[in-house]
């Protein structure tokens, strides 16, 4: 089965007691069990294969219709966390408060908004695993901590500049000469270049 927690976080968290009705069969037999669950749910644009093996989930006792509430959903995302191992909202939250910075401090050092923090801080999204890359080296190293500053971040910092840039258009222009010669042609260039050279460096030593 594929589960899309992306769209089931968006479902309202029903907090009314059991039984409650069930969708599929209309019947109030709906009630809490525990079992194992296996599920393929896409992050990060790759697709994985999650076990749940206690999982807590509202099912219909008279047509046997699962329920995917928050809560399960919530289960099924820290399943995928711990899966792909990376960093929990709890975690996120430690780092973040252990260097004395608010929600939207932390995301304007990492360039993100402040509302993505906070639903990483909530449990309400996963970050990629690129994103999970630059919060652990924030957290942990403190010259990225230094150099990562948002706006106010060097425009140049990483960007490395190609150190034939700017002899390309000469080389270029060399090698269509360079072109229009012969082997013997050149040579014949090349000493005719010596001669003259010889001659300039003579007449400035008179």
């Amino acid at each position: 089965m594929t589960h899309d927690t992306t769209a089931n976080q968006s479902r309202k968290r029903r907090d009314r007691p059991f039984p409650w009705l069930c969708a599929n069969c209309l019947k109030d037999e709906v009630y809490p069990v525990t079992m194992p669950y296996a599920v393929e749910t896409k992050h990060d644009g790759r697709l994985y294969h999650i076990e749940v093996p206690e999982l807590r989930i509202p099912k219909c006792k008279a047509c046997g219709e699962l329920i995917f509430s928050n809560s399960v959903d919530d289960q099924i995302m820290e399943a995928l966390r711990s899966h792909v191992r990376i960093l929990t909202p709890e975690q996120i939250k430690a780092g973040r408060k252990a260097l004395g910075l608010k929600s939207k401090d932390l995301a304007k050092r990492l360039g993100v908004a402040a509302a993505t923090v906070s639903r990483w801080e909530k449990g309400m999204m996963i970050q990629s695993r690129a994103m999970d890359n630059l919060l652990r080296v924030y957290f942990a190293v403190p010259e990225a901590r230094a150099v990562l500053r948002g706006a106010e971040q060097d425009p140049n910092l990483g960007v490395v500049a190609d150190p034939k840039s700017d002899l390309a258009p000469v080389e270029a222009r060399s090698n269509r000469v360079t072109a229009h010669f012969r082997p013997r042609e050149l040579k014949n260039l090349s000493d005719q270049r010596k001669r003259q050279s010889n001659f300039l460096l003579n007449a400035g030593a008179n």
